[in-house]
C-alpha cells in the first residue's frame, strides 16, 4: 500500500520505520518533532544542544562552517570511522582515507523544516548503528562515506521562530523564515554570493569536495500524491556525464529502494501545468544551489517534501530519501568517483576545444510521457497559480499520462576563449570568482602586455523595474569586436581549461541569463561601451606567459 496524502494512513518499509526512533531510548537526542508527535519542530537552541550530544560520539567532529548576516554560527556535523576532525581548511593531511565525501543539509528556507529533523534523526541513526555493530546497519555506510550534515543552513531564519511564517503547510506549529537577516533568499545567491552563508556554504564545496550533495525543503504547488519530489543537475553548461547520470541513473534507483522501503511516492519535481496536460518544473538557472553545483561537476540532488502531507510524513519521508542517498553513494562510490573524474576531464577539454557554452535555456518535453499521480479535480485547477484546494481523503485519484518538460536544451550558446581577462577594476567580480574557487592567473611584476582578444560591444541595457534579491537584474545585448588589449597587472586571467571553467565562463559572458552581468556586477553599462570582460583566443593566452595569481 503506498502512502496517501490527507487519507492519515501510512503503511511504512523498513527504511522509514527505523526513522520513527524512540524517545524513550535517549530523549537527549530525541528531536523536539519526535518528542511532540510531529506537532512541533527544533529550534535553533535545541539543534545546537542535539549536535553537541551526538559530537560527544568518538565518530562525530562538530564545528561550525562559518557565521550568518546575523552573526550566528552555522552547525556542522562530520560523521566518519576513523573520525576525521571538522576543520573550514578541509579534512587535512590525513585526508579522507579513500573514503567518497558526502553533505547533506537543511533549513536553506528555514520555513521548511522537515530536513532539519530528518538530518538530526540521521545522524543519530547512523552513529547508533556503527556504536552497536549492527553489520548491516545504517552505520554500515562510513566503511565507504565520509558524512557531512549541515542541519540548519540559514541560522537567521531558523532562529526567528514564528507561527505564520510559511502558511499553507500541514504542520509544525512554528518555524522559521525564509531569508537571512539581509532578506535573502539563500537558495537564490549561489552565483552573485552576497551572504556570507553563501561563501561559508562554498568554502565547504571547496575546502571539503564532496562528490554528492543533498540540499532539503519542502513544496507546496499543484496537487498531487507524491510526498517528495526531487530534482538533479538539469543546465546544459554542465557536464552532460553528470548530468545524465544523476538523472537517468542515480536518483530512479534510488527513488525505487526509497518506495520499496517506505510505501512512499516519489518523482522528479515539477507541477501540473495547462489543466494537467503537462508536468513543469522551474528554471535551470544557477541561481538555484542543485544547478549551481552541477555547473562545479558534482552530483547534487534536491528534495522537496510535500506541503501537504502531514509534518511526520514530511519528516520521515526526507530521512528515508537522505538514506536511500547514502546507502547508493557508499555501494557505488568507486562509480560516483569514476564519473566526476570524466567530468572533470571533459571540462579540460571542452576549455581547449573553445566548446559551446549554454548562456539561455528553456525546458522542452521528453520523448516519453510520464504516469503522474495527480487527483480528479475541477478543470479549472491545475497550474501552480491556480491550484484548487480539495478535499484529499474525498477527492479521487487520477493518473495523468503527459509529457516531463524537465529536459534544458540551449537556446543561446557561445564558444568559449581560450581565457577571460577581468580588469583590476573589476574588483567585486574578481572576488567572487576567487571565492567560488576559479582559479586566477596574472601577468606578475612585468610590464602591461599588447595582445589580440574580442570584446564585447554593449548594444542594448535594460534593467529591471523592482530590486530581486538586493540587486537590479540587467539583460545586455551585445556584438563582438576583435582589437588590441592591453594587459596590466592586477587584471584577473581566468583560463577555461580547468575544472571549474564552465562554472566561470557562464559567470562572466555578458548574456548568461544568471551570470554576474545579469546580477548588476557591471553596472553603469550604456549602448555602445565596451563590456569590460575580454575574451582571448589560444595565441593570445600563450603570448602572455602567465603566473599563477595566489
Amino acid at each position: 500500500m503506498k502512502a496517501v496524502v490527507g487519507c492519515g494512513v501510512l503503511v511504512l518499509g523498513l527504511g522509514a520505520a527505523r526513522g520513527a526512533a524512540d524517545p524513550d531510548r535517549d530523549a537527549s537526542l530525541a528531536t523536539v518533532a519526535e518528542r511532540s508527535g510531529y506537532a512541533e519542530a527544533t529550534a535553533s537552541e535545541q539543534v545546537s544542544a542535539l549536535v553537541g550530544s551526538l559530537g560527544r560520539s568518538r565518530l562525530v567532529s562538530a564545528g561550525s562552517i562559518g557565521e550568518s548576516a546575523g552573526g550566528r554560527a552555522i552547525p556542522v556535523m562530520v560523521i566518519a570511522d576513523p573520525p576525521v576532525a571538522w576543520s573550514v581548511d578541509g579534512p587535512g593531511e590525513r585526508g579522507l582515507g579513500g573514503r567518497v565525501p558526502v553533505l547533506l543539509f537543511g533549513s536553506i528556507h528555514a520555513g521548511e523544516l522537515c530536513g532539519t529533523e530528518a538530518l538530526l534523526m540521521l545522524a543519530r541513526e547512523i552513529v547508533a548503528s556503527r556504536e552497536g555493530g549492527q553489520a548491516q546497519g545504517l552505520g554500515a555506510v562510513l566503511d565507504e562515506l565520509v558524512v557531512l550534515v549541515v542541519p540548519v543552513y540559514n541560522a537567521d531564519g531558523h532562529a526567528a521562530f514564528g507561527e505564520n511564517n510559511r502558511p499553507g503547510q500541514n504542520g509544525p506549529a512554528a518555524m522559521g523564515e525564509r531569508a537571512n537577516a539581509q532578506g535573502l533568499d539563500l537558495n537564490r545567491d549561489w552565483v552573485k554570493m552576497d551572504a556570507p552563508e553563501t561563501r561559508a556554504m562554498v568554502g565547504v564545496l571547496n575546502a571539503w569536495d564532496p562528490l554528492v550533495i543533498v540540499d532539503t525543503h519542502t513544496t507546496n504547488g499543484s496537487n498531487h500524491r507524491f510526498t517528495l519530489t526531487y530534482q538533479g543537475p538539469k543546465h546544459p553548461a554542465g557536464s552532460p556525464v553528470v548530468l545524465s547520470y544523476v538523472r537517468d541513473v542515480m536518483l530512479p534507483r534510488v527513488d525505487e529502494a526509497f518506495e520499496a522501503a517506505t510505501g512512499y511516492d516519489a518523482y522528479f519535481y515539477g507541477n501540473f501545468a495547462e489543466n494537467h496536460t503537462k508536468w513543469t518544473t522551474y528554471p535551470a538557472e544557477p541561481w538555484y544551489g542543485v544547478a549551481y553545483r552541477g555547473l562545479r561537476n558534482r552530483l547534487s540532488i534536491l528534495t522537496e517534501a510535500y506541503a501537504y502531507a502531514s509534518f511526520e510524513d514530511r519528516v520521515l519521508s526526507t530521512r528515508a530519501f537522505c538514506e536511500a542517498v547514502l546507502r547508493y553513494a557508499a555501494v557505488n562510490g568507486r562509480e560516483i568517483e569514476q564519473i566526476v573524474s570524466v567530468a572533470e576531464t571533459g571540462e579540460l577539454q571542452r576549455g581547449r576545444a573553445g566548446a559551446p557554452l549554454a548562456v539561455k535555456t528553456e525546458a522542452r518535453a521528453f520523448a516519453e510521457p510520464a504516469t503522474i499521480l495527480g487527483y480528479d479535480e475541477p478543470v479549472e485547477s491545475g497550474a501552480h497559480s491556480l491550484r484548487a484546494k480539495i478535499d484529499f481523503e474525498t477527492t479521487p485519484a487520477k493518473d495523468y499520462e503527459i509529457p516531463i518538460l524537465n529536459n534544458f536544451v540551449a537556446t543561446e550558446m557561445v564558444r568559449r576563449p581560450a581565457a577571460y581577462v577581468v580588469p583590476r577594476e573589476a574588483s567585486e567580480v574578481i572576488d567572487r570568482l576567487r571565492a567560488h574557487g576559479v582559479r586566477l592567473w596574472g601577468i606578475g611584476d612585468g610590464a602591461a602586455q599588447e595582445v589580440e582578444a574580442v570584446r564585447y560591444r554593449v548594444q542594448t541595457v535594460e534593467t529591471s523595474e523592482r530590486v530581486w534579491q538586493n540587486r537590479l537584474m540587467m539583460e545586455l545585448g551585445v556584438a563582438p569586436e576583435r582589437g588590441s588589449l592591453e594587459v596590466r597587472r592586477g587584471d584577473a586571467i581566468v583560463v577555461t581549461a580547468q575544472p571549474l571553467g564552465s562554472l566561470a565562463s557562464y559567470m562572466l559572458e555578458p548574456r548568461s541569463t544568471g551570470g554576474l552581468a545579469a546580477w548588476g556586477f557591471f553596472n553603469g553599462l550604456s549602448a555602445g561601451d565596451l563590456f569590460p570582460v575580454a575574451r582571448l583566443d589560444e595565441a593570445a593566452f600563450v603570448a602572455l606567459g602567465l603566473d599563477d595569481e595566489e
